[in-house]
């Protein structure tokens, strides 16, 4: 009889990288906030003018208003003397939408967004508790950001944060499982154009690497950090991603491989990360035998993951795999009607 799964307490979570800028108004040769100037905006003309345009034109206020006259008050204005607004990018009315969340979505789902030297602003997730408020967040953040501006050929990304309850008394045996699945993993999950994030990740040859924040698994203090070139673009596809590296990450049983199957799995990670996917006849077979592998140990796990997300989670696994991100012109995000429970 098969021992009953039980998923602990766990945190997920994810920081989007984007190819967005921060808005700067160095570069900017008109305030745009002048168009729409929140002061005259809201000036009451009446009170500044006190019938001053009346008696020079010799007309009643009415008759001033009509003929759109009252803008010449503005000349007993000086609203741009020490402006608040003038060069304030809180106030740009320049696409900010294409810039920054909505406040509300913004506040309750991610921490402080800032720019990453590696691609633009980057947008940090809160940790959840649940798949489906953080596949939830992947879907939204697409909708109110454009996909074009997640595009891992602009070097955007999307690290994978998890913890669990207990999980730094078993290091020793995450290392070992999810490092041994790193080239399959990249070969199923890697665009074609992942390569361009290739300097942001190393594969990790001791877990003592692994303390090193540029390793594809990073043990922060608080969390487990897969650093996998990859980007929330498709978001079913970061979704299973994740729920993979969840699944290895939580397994208790320590998987056992020779020495040559280790080197044999950094030699295709780097291949892979560095946009090659050729791959030999005997390779192919090697893919294969390790997914059938990996499949038995992740089964069950995902099963569970995937009542939380309404999705088949290992119909999406086995169809990744005979279509890899690299080698597919389209998106998950767009056929997932195929894998809805």
């Amino acid at each position: 009889m098969k021992a009953k799964i039980e998923i602990p307490k766990y945190l997920i979570g994810v920081e989007i990288e984007t190819s967005l800028k921060e808005l700067d108004c160095s570069d900017c040769d008109q305030c745009l906030v002048c168009n729409s100037c929140p002061t005259c905006e809201e000036c009451d003309l009446c009170s500044v003018c006190n019938e001053r345009l009346a008696e020079r034109y010799d007309m009643t206020c009415e008759e001033v208003s009509e003929r759109g006259w009252c803008v010449d008050i503005c000349e007993y204005c000086n609203p741009c003397n020490g402006c608040e607004y003038y060069r304030n990018s809180e106030y740009c009315p320049e696409s900010r939408d294409h810039y920054y969340l909505p406040n509300d979505f913004l506040k309750k789902y991610f921490m402080s967004p800032y720019e990453d030297g590696s691609c633009g602003m980057e947008y940090p997730t809160r940790p959840f508790d649940n798949l489906s408020d953080y596949y939830y967040v992947l879907q939204k953040f697409l909708l109110e950001i454009d996909r074009d501006y997640l595009d891992p050929y602009h070097r955007c990304g999307g690290h994978t944060n998890i913890s669990f309850e207990g999980w730094k008394h078993y290091k020793s045996i995450i290392y070992n499982n999810a490092i041994y699945f790193m080239d399959l993993l990249a070969y199923m999950f890697l665009s074609s154009y992942s390569y361009r994030r290739s300097g942001y990740q190393f594969f990790p040859n001791t877990i003592g690497d692994c303390d090193d924040k540029y390793s594809v698994i990073h043990f922060k203090t608080y969390c487990i950090e897969y650093r996998l070139p990859d980007s929330p673009y498709d978001a079913n596809n970061h979704l299973l991603l994740s729920t993979i590296l969840l699944s290895l990450s939580m397994l208790k049983t320590k998987i056992e491989y020779p020495k040559k199957e280790f080197i044999k799995t950094k030699e295709l990670y780097t291949q892979f990360k560095d946009g090659d996917f050729s791959l030999s006849g005997k390779d192919k077979k090697y893919l294969r035998r390790k997914f059938r592998k990996m499949y038995r140990y992740v089964k069950p796990y995902l099963k569970i993951f995937g009542k939380e997300v309404g999705l088949d989670l290992n119909k999406m696994l086995r169809f990744r795999f005979r279509n890899p991100t690299h080698s597919s012109n389209f998106l998950l995000d767009n056929i997932i009607d195929k894998f809805k429970l």
